[in-house]
């Protein structure tokens, strides 16, 4: 019920916030260094955003395993978009080389999201044609890719239900979008 609070002010372009699952931390993308980037601000503590991974390649779509330990992005540091993981440590910033590629893929892949168990994630992806995406699921190690949906149009954005029984994600079928 309390009137929005602003928590940045760059002139650059910041989007895509998750809070993490404490409520402390805001993790976000912003294009303040030129290339989209990760940076962290402590909620708790209100201050200036930090860059929280530093690398020349762009970093987006930050979410959170439920237990906090663990962000899942997506990043072109292997040379096209890919899931990835690293461990969160919000008051240090990282480097790529201690993340993890979980989809390694020639095509690109965007907008992880975490089961409420951790244990797998949903991302969209155009692997499997150029001009449209579908569903797919990963286990958190980054074995046993599988395809969920598959449509001659666009499925993304896959959030998942408080049960995790249920993937939601917008869709593109018979030319129009649902």
């Amino acid at each position: 019920g309390n009137p929005p609070k602003q928590l940045t002010s760059d002139s650059a372009l910041d989007y895509n916030p998750v809070v993490s699952p404490d409520g402390r931390w805001v993790v976000f993308c912003s294009e303040r260094r030129g290339d989209p980037d990760l940076f962290v601000m402590d909620l708790d503590h209100p201050g200036s955003p930090r860059l929280l991974i530093d690398s020349k390649a762009m970093e987006d779509s930050p979410t959170f395993s439920p237990d906090q330990s663990t962000l899942f992005f997506v990043s072109t540091h292997d040379g096209n978009a890919d899931v990835f993981q690293i461990d969160f440590l919000p008051r240090e910033t990282m480097n790529l080389s201690a993340a993890h590629n979980l989809t390694r893929h020639v095509r690109g892949d965007f907008n992880p999201a975490v089961s409420p168990d951790g244990r797998t994630i949903a991302f969209s992806s155009d692997r499997d044609a150029y001009k449209s995406s579908d569903i797919y699921l990963v286990d958190a190690n980054g074995s046993n890719v599988k395809r969920l949906t598959n449509s001659p149009g666009w499925d993304g954005s896959p959030a998942w239900s408080t049960d995790g029984r249920l993937i939601y994600f917008y869709s593109e079928r018979d030319g129009k979008p649902r």
